[in-house]
């Protein structure tokens, strides 16, 4: 089964697929990376170099050449579900779950490095609030149709259980 953890940048997507992986004796994959791989280049030079078209173009191909095999946690790119056919072809291969954090904890994690983020390079403290505020108004409603919400307003290892009782995995 193919396990989707989809949610804004910075909500966790990465840690939760390595983490749950690790805890279940399966494994994860980060769509990000595996693009990097693929394209022997860092996503923001893959960006700068090719723009967001190809970016996403090159999203969807990898991901939907991604294997059924046993259980796979796969974190995908904020944007991942909002493109294309993404979030339809993830909910036919497995289950989606949405990582729903609060816009005060995405900011404290993207402020901690917001250079890193091609989308984020360059904006002072407000413009950030106000970008990831718009933004995710309106990713939420692609987020929104995910199999299962998890509500990040909690320590890890209540989302950790959430998560694996929802898949009735131990």
């Amino acid at each position: 089964m193919l396990i989707f953890i989809i949610g804004f940048m910075a909500s966790g997507k990465s840690y939760w697929a390595r983490r749950l992986a690790e805890k279940t004796g399966t494994q994860s994959i980060d769509l990000d990376q595996l693009i990097e791989k693929k394209e022997k280049m860092s996503l923001d030079d893959l960006i700068q170099r090719k723009g967001w078209d190809y970016f996403r173009q090159k999203e969807q191909e990898i991901l939907k050449k991604i294997q059924k095999k046993n259980i796979t946690f796969i974190a995908v790119g904020g944007g991942t579900p909002c493109y294309f056919d993404n979030l339809i072809w993830m909910q036919s291969q497995g289950k989606v779950i949405y990582l729903k954090t609060p816009v005060e904890l995405l900011l404290r994690r993207l402020q901690s490095d917001p250079n890193q983020r091609p989308l984020l390079r360059g904006k002072t403290s407000e413009q950030l609030a106000a970008f990831v505020a718009n933004l995710l108004s309106e990713r939420e409603e692609y987020y929104q149709k995910a199999d299962f919400i998890v509500s990040q307003n909690t320590d890890n290892q209540a989302v950790e259980n959430i998560i694996l009782s929802y898949l009735k995995i131990t």
